[in-house]
């Protein structure tokens, strides 16, 4: 038996939340209303699957689908209006009680019944106090949601090391987590600045990118192997998999200078 999934971006923060289809219509990357438990959401449905149902959580709430019209667009554009206000009081009001998060961005509900406010801190902080002084203030409901590393630099935004805007930003749907392991398998662990993001964790290019760098690196010799080159035997030193060279140190001249050699003018001995 399975169980129809609908995978969505938040509109502010473009973080993946998943629910339960019910009922409606949608468009894959068109922005519609959602409503689940009663608070009506706009959000942006990317993938829509079907799950086995005993293995989706039983957490995720049923969503009733709904495009937009005209009306709902232009009311759309009241509301970001207006959320900018929200965030300046929620901003206001945290740093009166010197609650030591930062606010990132808030949402509203389409129906204005919910505000969904993003902040980022490096600790676990108890925020019950700020939650009911916000309430009281605003005289709305108000859920607090931590965020990432990864997602503030993606709502942020910026200029990669490569000098291009940086993936989250631009193209990148889900933010899947970047082990250590795949910067090791690239010959990265050495230096920090070539695997390191804007936003202090280890950049996402490096997970969608290392299939192609292993791929490429079968063709080529390993460190300590004797080859041929145009200027005799010599042992690699290094590789540079990007470019298709290896570095090299002749053996019968131990004390010159290392040269580098395209991938096509070796080869193994």
């Amino acid at each position: 038996m399975f169980i129809k999934i609908v995978a969505v971006q938040t509109r502010r923060l473009k973080r993946i939340e998943r629910f339960v289809f019910k009922s409606g219509v949608f468009d894959i990357g068109k922005l519609c209303m959602v409503c689940v438990d009663g608070i009506q959401r706009i959000v942006k449905p990317i993938i829509f699957e079907k799950k086995n149902v005993f293995s989706y959580p039983r957490t995720i709430g049923e969503g009733t689908f709904k495009k937009l019209n005209i009306k709902e667009f232009r009311r759309l554009d009241k509301i970001e209006l207006e959320e900018e206000k929200i965030k300046e009081e929620v901003s206001r009001i945290t740093k009166k009680y010197r609650y030591p998060i930062k606010i990132i961005s808030v949402e509203y509900s389409f129906d204005k019944k919910k505000v969904y406010a993003y902040f980022a801190s490096e600790d676990y902080i108890d925020l019950f106090i700020l939650v009911k002084k916000i309430s009281e203030s605003l005289k709305i409901l108000i859920e607090f949601k931590h965020v990432s590393r990864r997602e503030v630099a993606r709502f942020v935004g910026g200029v990669g090391v490569c000098g291009r805007g940086i993936c989250c930003n631009s193209f990148l749907v889900d933010l899947k987590k970047v082990n250590a392991e795949s910067a090791s398998a690239q010959d990265l662990m050495t230096d920090s600045s070539k695997f390191t993001g804007l936003c202090g964790c280890l950049m996402c290019c490096l997970a969608y990118e290392e299939r192609i760098y292993a791929s490429l690196k079968k063709e080529m010799p390993k460190v300590d192997d004797v080859v041929n080159t145009p200027n005799g035997l010599g042992i690699v030193l290094g590789l540079n998999v990007v470019s298709s060279s290896v570095k090299v140190a002749l053996i019968d001249s131990p004390n010159s200078a290392h040269l580098y050699f395209k991938l096509s003018e070796i080869s193994k001995v």
